[in-house]
């Protein structure tokens, strides 16, 4: 079983140190997944950054981060929606330009969500990255990525080419924002080895990126049908056997 995307935020920014909200369209579903995929300049992620607007508010959990280069990080972070979540939901992280995307997927598993993360980055300029590698488990359902990119130039183009990964949402702008890309994999995603997404960049540069798989509901074979027989069949039955 995949999972399906319920609604989205599309692709949030700021340059203003002032974080991110998203007021969903309707109220997430009881025990659906909330993810929430950001990058930025000097932007450091900590576990308490993304939360709903409730006066005690629900914590997303933190998945993943990325190696911090060149003054920048990607993150994902994810919630199994709780009863009384509230909106909007946010990223309060306070980092000078901060990007991202809030989702609600359908298809979830309710307890261990979180499958296999990896992370890798550069050191050195390139215009082609890649993000860590992963074998995913039997249960995967969904895989995302993220990668922030440092360009030479006030803008980059960033082409996603790892096989079957869909892109989400992209910035081109790394002189205001911080060039980068959100993508998700719903295809092919149980039992997988060597996964990975990459990219092609316009303009060489470092990089950061993350992985990271979540299990869906666990599968199972149907069970045999069920044979009813009528008292007339019975009988019929256990005269034949006479």
């Amino acid at each position: 079983m995949a999972y399906a995307n319920v609604q989205t935020s599309g692709k949030l920014r700021t340059s203003s140190g002032a974080g991110l909200t998203w007021t969903p369209g309707s109220a997430p579903t009881l025990n659906n997944l909330l993810t929430g995929r950001f990058w930025g300049w000097t932007y450091t992620p900590a576990a308490g950054d993304v939360v709903d607007s409730s006066g005690t508010p629900k914590q997303f959990a933190l998945d993943k981060t990325s190696p911090n280069q060149d003054g920048m990080d990607t993150s994902m972070h994810s919630l199994v929606v709780p009863s009384g979540l509230t909106s909007p939901l946010k990223n309060t992280n306070t980092s000078g330009a901060l990007l991202g995307v809030f989702d609600e997927w359908s298809g979830n598993a309710t307890s261990s969500v979180l499958d296999v993360t990896s992370s890798n980055n550069s050191t050195t300029g390139v215009t082609s990255g890649t993000s860590g590698t992963l074998n995913t488990g039997a249960n995967a359902g969904i895989i995302f990525s993220v990668v922030a990119q440092s360009g030479a130039g006030s803008s980059d183009t960033i082409t996603t080419t790892g096989t079957s990964f869909t892109n989400d949402v992209t910035e081109p702008n790394n002189n205001t924002y911080q060039a980068g890309s959100a993508d998700s994999r719903t295809v092919s995603t149980a039992s997988q080895t060597g996964v990975q997404d990459s990219w092609t960049f316009a303009q060489s540069g470092t990089y950061t990126a993350l992985i990271a798989s979540y299990n869906a509901p666990a599968g199972g074979a149907a069970a045999a049908p069920e044979v009813h027989m009528s008292p007339a069949m019975m009988c019929g039955d256990m005269a034949m056997a006479r």
